[in-house]
């Protein structure tokens, strides 16, 4: 699992970026972790230093790539 960046944001806990898999992860409050597939780097750095979290994964991610649900990604805390 990548390093997880906590950050400030009502639905979203923490994220972090597998660079070696292309994986994006999204822990969630009260729902568990995402892992978003063949996200681009720049994609992550953007996320990692937009204002609103919630904005930006829902204009730039959401929707847009495959992902594993949290039900089949590991268990760890951000």
């Amino acid at each position: 699992m990548p390093e997880m960046h906590i950050v400030s944001s009502s639905t979203i806990a923490a994220i972090g970026y597998d660079a070696r898999n292309r994986d994006l992860h999204v822990r969630f409050h009260g729902i568990g972790l995402y892992i978003y597939r063949d996200v681009e780097p720049e994609l992550f750095d953007d996320f990692l230093v937009s204002p609103s979290k919630g904005t930006f994964f829902n204009k730039w991610i959401k929707g847009r790539f495959e992902f594993i649900p949290p039900e089949n990604t590991p268990k760890a805390h951000p």
